[in-house]
């Protein structure tokens, strides 16, 4: 599809020219003045396209001064309808193709988004710019109109501290950030102290690359000096540090004194950035959090939360989504990743790959026919807390990549801050030992566990099974190797390490309780033919305790038994016999379970048998009745030699074949004529031979 829309593009653009003197190409911006650190938003349009020859093709590229600028987002506008559309923000590239409904007048084409870096002047032009009409011919004498603008460098350094998703009483990120800085920078240094402030973590490095970072915490005071390294000694702007802290109340206090190659910094700011998001108007990606849309969540250890990356509002179809969550190992563990079974994406689904590499999730959903849009999960996954301490970091979105078929769109996303709270009281949990015995020697084991503050996932399990072998699992299958008592443990460990522990004896029977015989496994019938045979079961009970013995068939799809089960009550000792009639018709395998319940009376507190189990199967052949053909054949007799033919038989076990002879008056005249006539030459013979 992709190689078809390119020569098409070809065959636009290699066409003879037309002219249209009045179609031009146009940048608009409500400034032309910008300083650095700003970022701004210019209207990319083209008008005056002829209504009699429409526009069918576009092809532009955007230039501008790469060390003044920064290209971040070019974005299509929602009403263009293209056939055919392809951005490319790395080299300014827009290319478009109209096949249907080519439009024509004034066409809104695209927001051009750009960040300023240094101070300077760049004209912003479209040097490569070609339009082409409905038939594929190219427009020429078009005017294009680019935009010259001054990026103005900051009469002075400034510094802000930003607080993030700022709340009181709640964990938030101070943001120390730097514009318009002079280059290149040797070092910055400098202090904060707060009031009514507590810092909760360690600072981290933001965004720029160091070779040196010292820093000191002193109650409510951080200190700091850092090196830049050669990358990042010309960034004029940057965020620096992320520091941790909780807000005690409003009328908190930030006081800073900040240094750029030892000169002191006269314009600090602190700003608060409150974050507001309407789930029910924002468009793009966001995490779903216990019910509803968050960009934090707290997470105690023992308490796994399940996660849903969700796409919320957007109205273009998407057919593949890609990228990465990085989420801490060493903070959260990570399981249970899919895309969910009720999202539309589930229905549509083409091709997944979704891997967990240390501290990176990664995802590539692509979807069929056209994708989906509006609101739908992408993702879920369970997060648990491997620490018990106040410790707070975000699940990042990273390389993300989304796409109608060929077309890229843009999309925006927000992190999740996840906030592990400590836990500072533990309830310990509780288990009792429950098994089941399958033919007298194999025995499943479950833990009846409890934990009040706790998920039963999080729970660790320690087995000893008496006869020297353990294991971790949390419901083993132990074979034992003789029949005897055993003293099995088992002992619970919640995340903290709180534990309890059950123990008893099991003991392990040689009996054979049940005997069978059926009636014939070996039927003979015509196809489709239903034929009934008899299992004939003796039930005894060995057991000094009543059971209830339950007769449970198995994978019966290739035979009918009258009842899938049957229950019998057997008394300490007890026999009893049963005749079962099943309806076989074709060869199968005939599989039944025999299960004895004991009383819940002979149980303990610590250890409870469910039930002993006792599995059997039987083949039985099934043969289709060999089919009887009759037939009569008249045969001439003056032939020396009668052949039979039997023919269009698909299989043949046993055939037999009946042959009668019969003969009309004539034949038996002719027959004793030529036995007569017989008779006297062989006598003629006989005396001639003599004399």
């Amino acid at each position: 599809m992709k190689k078809y829309l390119f020569y098409l593009l070809i065959l636009f653009f290699a066409m003879p020219q037309v002219f249209s003197e009045d179609t031009s190409v146009n940048l608009y911006s409500d400034s032309d003045s910008f300083s650095v650190g700003d970022n701004f938003n210019m209207d990319l349009v083209i008008e005056n396209i002829p209504a009699d020859q429409k526009c069918g093709g576009i092809e532009i590229k955007i230039t501008y001064d790469h060390s003044l600028l920064s290209l971040s987002d070019i974005e299509l506008d929602g009403n263009l309808n293209a056939d055919y559309s392809e951005v490319k923000e790395s080299d300014g590239t827009i290319k478009l193709a109209w096949f249907i409904n080519p439009p024509s007048g004034i066409i809104d084409i695209a927001k051009v988004k750009f960040n300023t870096l240094n101070e300077g002047k760049s004209e912003i032009s479209m040097s490569e710019t070609t339009i082409s009409d409905s038939e594929g011919y190219e427009y020429q004498n078009i005017s294009i109109n680019g935009l010259n603008i001054s990026v103005n460098q900051l009469n002075q350094t400034i510094g802000e501290i930003i607080l993030e998703d700022y709340k009181t009483d709640e964990k938030i990120n101070a943001v120390l950030s730097f514009k318009g800085v002079k280059t290149p920078i040797n070092n910055i240094s400098g202090y904060l102290s707060f009031e009514n402030v507590s810092i909760v973590e360690n600072p981290s490095i933001s965004e720029l690359l160091c070779s040196k970072f010292n820093y000191e915490l002193n109650s409510n005071n951080f200190s700091f000096f850092i090196v830049p390294n050669d990358i990042s000694e010309n960034e004029t702007m940057f965020e620096l540090l992320k520091l941790p802290i909780i807000v005690n109340n409003e009328n908190y206090g930030i006081s800073s004194e900040l240094y750029v190659n030892g000169v002191k910094l006269q314009n600090i700011s602190t700003i608060e950035e409150k974050e507001s998001i309407d789930a029910s108007t924002y468009s793009g990606l966001m995490f779903y959090v216990d019910g509803e849309y968050n960009t934090e969540t707290e997470l105690i250890i023992g308490s796994p939360k399940k996660i849903k990356l969700k796409v919320c509002n957007y109205d273009k179809n998407i057919t593949n989504i890609s990228g990465y969550l990085f989420i801490n190992d060493s903070l959260f563990d990570v399981s249970e990743y899919q895309i969910p079974t009720v999202s539309d994406v589930y229905n549509k689904l083409d091709l997944s790959d979704i891997s967990l590499n240390e501290s990176h999730l990664y995802f590539n959903i692509s979807m069929e026919d056209n994708g989906t849009n509006g609101t739908f999960s992408i993702l879920e996954f369970k997060l648990r807390s491997k620490i018990n301490e106040n410790v707070s970091s975000t699940i990042q979105l990273g390389n993300l990549s989304v796409y109608f078929n060929e077309t890229k769109l843009s999309f925006d996303a927000k992190n999740l801050d996840v906030n592990i709270v400590e836990k500072s009281e533990n309830s310990p949990p509780s288990v009792k030992i429950f098994y089941n015995v399958y033919n007298n020697n194999q025995v499943h084991f479950y833990p009846i566990s409890n934990d009040e503050d706790d998920d039963l996932d999080d729970l660790d399990y320690e087995w000893n099974f008496g006869d020297g072998t353990e294991s971790t699992k949390d419901e083993p299958i132990h074979t034992y190797s003789n029949y005897s008592r055993y003293y099995v443990n088992c002992k619970v460990l919640d995340t903290l390490n709180a534990s309890d522990t059950s123990k008893g004896i099991i003991e392990l029977l040689n009996i054979s309780p049940v005997s069978y015989q059926l009636s014939n496994t070996n039927l003979v019938g015509i196809k489709g033919e239903n034929k009934t045979l008899y299992l004939n079961l003796t039930l005894n009970n060995p057991l000094n305790y009543n059971v209830n013995a339950y007769i449970q068939f198995v994978d019966y799809n290739d035979y009918d038994p009258l009842n899938s089960s049957y229950n019998v009550l057997l008394s300490a000792d007890e026999t009893k016999n049963l005749i079962i009639p099943i309806n076989v018709t074709k060869s199968c395998k005939i599989k039944w379970n025999v299960l004895y319940y004991p009383p819940a009376s002979i149980t303990s507190d610590d250890i409870d048998i469910g039930y002993y189990l006792w599995s059997f199967d039987e083949n039985v052949e099934f043969k289709e009745k060999a089919t009887i053909i009759n037939s009569t054949e008249y045969v001439d007799v003056n032939n020396t030699k009668v052949i039979l033919e039997v023919n269009k038989v698909k299989t043949v076990e046993n055939q037999v074949i009946y042959k009668t002879v019969s003969s009309t008056d004539e034949s038996v005249v002719y027959y004793c004529f030529t036995a007569i006539s017989g008779v006297f030459a062989g006598l003629i013979f006989v005396r001639y031979r003599i004399r």
